[in-house]
């Protein structure tokens, strides 16, 4: 899914030893009680430990739209529909629905059963029961829940559609397609951003209803389209469309602490954004328990989790690589979820040599000590120590974004083309990155069934010679005379780690060859991402899409110009040939009068050269000998559920 940052490796040193102490003496009472009851003896709690590199950006499912808030949020939102964990090609299944959408003839008209007894975690918004007196005579609460219905979707979708808020991913994907949605961001505009009466109901009566998302009843939701979608289902499948309970706006959005109670909150400070972690209410296998920006991040266990089990079918291979072992027994095998954040990647691969961590990847210094150069397999080392290697790739691709609004790079076509001619990929991948990954020349990852139809861009490749041919004529598209110099140029980067610096001076080096001089930027991933949708960069690197669905649409809306406004298409890209064939292709149905428009749209984009290609990247995580079941998956999230810790054979082999 969504925007993801190159530099997706971690660690600082300061932060080395502090998780160790605040686990054991901060979090354990709630951790203790993460301990299921259905178990039949009492154990101690298990915990996956993991680091992450990059600030989180969104806590609420509606702005969700990067992967690493992606990852955070999958654990305690659901959506609809998900994806089989094991079987591949990718199956759709449902998660909060209770079957398949029934779907009407002409296509327009979605009807969507829900799961009965699927329940929120107990918070604080849905009130409480007093259930004793403890020592020091004050009473002890219990939080309340209770069920989800339809009207908890219609709102999710309100919140979406909502003009005050961010939603530049989950609102471009549904735009135009649903019934009534453009009508009720409309609406919304006219409400104060803290005005929630734009989500209420006036005697079981939608004061500003969406015609297209209706709750037929408490367990039946139905979505009018306006034109077939054929890429809808992959839509719902998407866990920013998750249910929110009105009680979360009525509490955390519009009450604040006073005394012993709470009291409204003025409209005009009300931010209609979910931004406090304790507001994160969710139905999925756990819950948001801590919460620190740029600290520690813990998930415990939620006892209301719905009873649910391990795939009893996977893919090929899955029985030989003991992934169906645990088949059919009730999950999350783990109790808690303990991650540190650690920008850099030595000190991350400390703390998963020391046994402190159970996966990581492989630092580009420490690479040659553990891959062998032949076969790229383990070294003989690791495997001594029952450490297991997982490599794979998933649709994902990474460039250097112009934003086509810039007075000088959006200005000139043969100066996109003479920047992407002049970087040399190879080198970037060979020296970052130890040759993980291959070189990008498409706007389609390799594992989009029309990738290889649709070719290479002429302009993903090296050759400084025809570069300096493109910059000459970019002197003239600029007015420059001959004697005039290039305007100076910058690039942003959403890091400033040790790797991120690096990757500067290569930017740098090979720009200074063609005779174009560049200023590097760096910065957190939350500030990048909030220039990018402002268009506020003339040049984006680092970044990149992975796929929120296994469809060549989803890549190719990123330069769709109505997706400016939405936040998806951050280069600014207009091109009115362009939109007419996206909006022709994007009601089709995948065949090859399909794949001819989607050939002829990658054309477009190949000449007009919005981006510069870098790479497809490969991944390389280790594990330890005791972790289980992990299958990574190429677009879905919330698999944590899934994996299991021996916790015996981490004690034995010396790990916390």
């Amino acid at each position: 899914m969504k925007w993801f940052y190159i530099v997706a490796i971690l660690g600082t040193t300061g932060l080395f030893a502090a998780p160790y102490w605040l686990v054991k003496h901060q979090n354990m009472d709630m951790v203790e009680k993460a301990v299921p009851d259905f178990d039949a003896q009492p154990r101690r709690p298990i915990m996956l430990y993991d680091s992450y590199s990059s600030r989180v950006n969104s806590m609420d499912p509606a702005t969700c739209g990067d992967t690493t808030s992606a990852g955070v949020q999958a654990n305690f939102y659901e959506g609809l529909y998900t994806y089989h964990y094991l079987k591949r090609p990718v199956e759709i299944v449902p998660q909060l629905a209770a079957d398949i959408p029934q779907v009407s003839e002409d296509g327009l008209t979605w009807t969507i059963p829900l799961k009965r007894g699927v329940l929120y975690r107990r918070n604080e918004a849905f009130g409480y029961d007093v259930v004793g007196i403890d020592r020091k005579g004050k009473e002890i609460r219990q939080y309340r829940t209770r069920e989800v219905t339809a009207d908890d979707f219609v709102l999710a979708f309100k919140r979406v559609a909502d003009y005050h808020i961010a939603t530049p991913l989950s609102y471009s994907l549904i735009e135009g397609y649903i019934e009534g949605m453009s009508d009720y961001r409309a609406q919304t505009r006219g409400y104060r951003p803290g005005d929630f009466s734009r989500y209420d109901k006036d005697k079981d009566k939608e004061k500003e209803p969406i015609a297209g998302v209706k709750a037929l009843d408490a367990y039946t939701l139905q979505i009018t389209l306006t034109e077939p979608y054929p890429q809808f289902l992959y839509v719902l499948a998407m866990a920013v469309y998750a249910p929110v309970p009105r009680e979360v706006i009525d509490y955390w959005l519009a009450t604040e602490p006073q005394g012993d109670g709470r009291a409204p909150v003025p409209i005009h400070r009300r931010n209609p954004e979910i931004k406090d972690w304790r507001a994160t209410v969710g139905t999925g296998p756990f819950y948001l328990a801590d919460y620190s920006d740029g600290g520690r991040i813990v998930w415990v266990r939620n006892q209301d989790f719905r009873p649910e089990y391990y795939p009893t079918e996977g893919g090929p291979g899955d029985a030989e690589a003991g992934l169906l072992d645990d088949a059919g027994k009730r999950v999350p095998f783990i109790d808690a979820i303990y991650w540190t954040y650690v920008p850099e990647s030595n000190p991350s691969w400390m703390l998963f040599m020391t046994k402190q961590h159970d996966v990581n990847g492989i630092p580009p210094d420490q690479y040659n000590k553990v891959i062998t150069g032949v076969g790229r397999t383990l070294s003989p080392e690791m495997k001594k120590q029952g450490i297991k290697l997982l490599t794979y790739t998933q649709p994902s691709i990474y460039y250097l974004a112009f934003n086509m609004d810039d007075k000088v790079v959006g200005r000139s076509p043969s100066l996109r083309k003479a920047m992407s001619l002049a970087y040399n990929v190879q080198e970037s991948i060979d020296v970052l990155r130890n040759g993980r990954g291959v070189w990008c020349r498409s706007i389609l990852p390799a594992e989009l069934a029309e990738r290889q139809a649709v070719g290479d861009s002429p302009y993903a490749r090296f050759d400084l010679d025809k570069a300096k041919e493109y910059l000459k004529k970019a002197r003239v598209e600029l007015g420059l005379g001959p004697n005039d110099p290039l305007p100076k140029i910058s690039i942003d980067y959403p890091s400033s780690s040790q790797l991120a610096r690096r990757q500067a001076e290569i930017y740098k080096s090979h720009f200074k060859e063609l005779g174009v001089d560049i200023q590097i930027e760096l910065m957190t991933w939350p500030t990048f991402l909030d220039k990018l949708h402002r268009g506020q960069m003339q040049i984006a690197a680092g970044s990149g899409w992975h796929a929120d669905y296994p469809d060549a649409q989803n890549f190719l809306q990123l330069f769709y110009g109505p997706n400016i406004e939405s936040g998806t298409n951050s280069t600014r890209y207009k091109n009115a040939e362009y939109d007419a064939l996206y909006e022709q292709m994007a009601r089709m149905p995948m065949g090859p009068e399909r794949t001819e428009i989607i050939k002829n749209m990658v054309a477009i984009l190949n000449a007009d050269c919005p981006v510069i290609y870098d790479s497809e990247p490969e991944a390389f995580l280790l594990m330890h000998s005791w972790m289980h079941n992990y299958k990574p998956h190429p677009v879905g999230y919330g698999y944590t559920k899934y994996y299991r810790i021996d916790e015996q054979a981490r004690r034995k082999d010396g790990g916390r």
